[in-house]
């Protein structure tokens, strides 16, 4: 537990801030349970200057402080895990909470690449829930990003995907549920995608070679259930909103999904017999009730 508050350091001419675990070089955690609190400004879970290696464990992240500001070019934000270098997380599970409402309250940030092959991670954050400097690489695990008042995902680079199951929040207009820099360098290869914000800023490439489906216009009420069926009315993809927006903007990806098939989006209705629930996503199960949104055929990778 940590409540100091950020300085600047003469030394280093740099802003200097608290954080639960810290080191100079890289860190490991493969094993156990951490917990890890702070609440000053600038405070951070745990920080590293070269990389953090996440294999095992479980680890509960919790920051509540705002933004440091010791000049307009010198602050130190809140971070829930904050790495100079790369962040893997191949195994476990990180929870993270990091609720300061100031610019760069950010739940996951790599200065480098983040790379996600396993293990569970929850973030809730007041800015971008996950940021990465130059790419983020997911090819398995489940990633639960939701951000109360910007992007869900953020990749300042490239974001590629061949499995798992990423699920990414963002708030109102502009803000989307992923934001990729460089949308010719977004490409969803395998596993399964929702997106959700105000408007969707990036959308695959049609390089990628699995399809994804943008849905925009919806009105989404937290709670409700909106889902993709096949012509059998069997669900694809089935998702409960997590938070209400007025012309909210989606993105959906699934190997379930092929191209030239005929799709309906609907809502409002209950799944039952769901072999799996996490973070709002459903596993398999069947579908009754509520009303069709739109129908579509999924004419090319990405099918507007």
């Amino acid at each position: 537990i940590t409540s100091g508050n950020g300085t600047y350091d003469s030394s280093e001419a740099d802003t200097s801030s608290a954080a639960g675990l810290k080191a100079d070089g890289s860190i490991y955690i493969e094993a156990g349970e951490l917990s890890l609190i702070s609440s000053g400004t600038g405070g951070k879970g745990i920080s590293a200057d070269t990389d953090i290696n996440i294999l095992g464990g479980d680890i509960k992240v919790v920051t509540s402080g705002t933004q440091y500001k010791y000049s307009s070019s010198l602050t130190s934000s809140p971070k829930g895990v904050k790495a100079d270098g790369n962040i893997n997380i191949s195994g476990g599970k990180l929870t993270v909470s990091v609720t300061g409402r100031s610019e760069g309250s950010e739940g996951i940030e790599s200065k480098a690449t983040l790379t996600i092959s396993g293990g569970e991670t929850i973030i809730e954050s007041y800015d971008d829930a996950v940021n990465a400097s130059t790419a983020i690489d997911i090819t398995g695990g489940r990633l639960y990003a939701y951000a109360s008042n910007n992007d869900g995902i953020d990749a300042n680079g490239t974001l590629t995907m061949s499995g798992g199951l990423v699920i990414g929040v963002g708030s109102t207009a502009p803000e989307s549920g992923v934001d990729i820099d460089r949308s010719n360098s977004f490409r969803i290869n395998g596993g399964t995608m929702i997106a959700m914000g105000g408007s969707l800023q990036s959308t695959p490439s049609t390089s990628s070679t699995q399809c994804s489906v943008v849905y925009g216009g919806i009105t989404a009420a937290q709670g409700k259930t909106i889902a993709v069926l096949d012509s059998d009315s069997n669900i694809l993809l089935a998702f409960d909103f997590p938070r209400s927006i007025n012309g909210a903007s989606m993105l959906f990806s699934s190997p379930n999904i092929t191209k030239g098939s005929s799709y309906s989006v609907v809502t409002g209705g209950t799944v039952s017999d769901y072999t799996d629930y996490w973070q709002g996503w459903y596993a398999d199960g069947s579908w009754s009730g509520g009303s069709t949104l739109t129908t579509f055929t999924a004419s090319s990778i990405v099918t507007s």
